[in-house]
């Protein structure tokens, strides 16, 4: 995976097609929900990270 800018955020160039998939249906994202969506996808693919917690966000 590459990390490339999308709206101000660097991301995952996987985190950017799924974020790229959604906006299709939405309005543009900013950057803070960006990070916030990559984290939770993270969370949601590592076994081994500790669970997203508030404060994170």
């Amino acid at each position: 995976m590459k990390d490339i800018e999308v709206n101000g955020a660097h991301i995952t160039d996987e985190s950017a097609e799924i974020l790229k998939q959604w906006q299709i249906k939405t309005e543009p994202v900013s950057a803070c929900y960006i990070r916030v969506i990559e984290e939770t996808i993270d969370d949601l693919t590592d076994e081994e990270s500790e669970p997203l917690s508030p404060k994170k966000l």
